[in-house]
């Protein structure tokens, strides 16, 4: 694990996702962009907090290990009071013939931080 890592930033131990999508309905202006990744196997709970909190799920993309592999992670682009309408994006997949995929490495900046 990276230095500073505690489960703290990787699990939900300092509040419900519910609570999260409240406090971003309250801090977005109307139109605002919330941001996040989920368990892919708890999407639906995710999609009624958002609701629950005036927020609509807008893009969606799907984090596969291999392509035939199932989902592990959603990355998801909700906005405050946006009408109805979701649109799919292509799912990353993160592995390749045991390689990471030049996508992946590309996001991850090949597990390294860029300068910039």
């Amino acid at each position: 694990m990276p230095a500073g890592f505690t489960a703290d930033k990787r699990f939900e131990n300092n509040g419900r996702f519910a609570d999260f999508c409240i406090s971003a309905a309250k801090n977005l202006k109307q139109k605002g962009s919330f941001c996040f990744c989920y368990p892919a196997s708890r999407l639906a709970n995710a999609f009624i907090s958002l609701r629950s909190a005036g927020l609509e799920p807008k893009r969606l993309r799907f984090v596969r290990h291999s392509v035939g592999d199932e989902p592990y992670l959603v990355l998801c682009d909700a906005r405050l009071s946006a009408g109805e309408g979701l649109r799919y994006e292509p799912d990353l997949v993160t592995r390749s013939d045991g390689e990471e995929t030049a996508e992946y490495a590309d996001i991850t900046c090949e597990g390294k931080i860029k300068n910039e």
